[in-house]
């Protein structure tokens, strides 16, 4: 995809996320535009509190 989108996964890796389960759930949203971008900004916070 989007380099974002790789930054956003290699963010996800970095974490406990179980990542069999954070791709089930990134496929599901790939299909619905707004709930996945919804999804992306979440992600981006939890980075952003994580590192502060």
């Amino acid at each position: 995809g989007m380099p974002l989108e790789r930054e956003m996964m290699m963010q996800i890796t970095e974490t406990d996320i179980d990542l069999k389960e954070a791709s089930r759930i990134l496929d599901g949203l790939i299909k619905d535009g707004e709930f996945r971008k919804m999804f992306l900004t979440k992600i981006r916070e939890l980075v952003k509190q994580s590192q502060n």
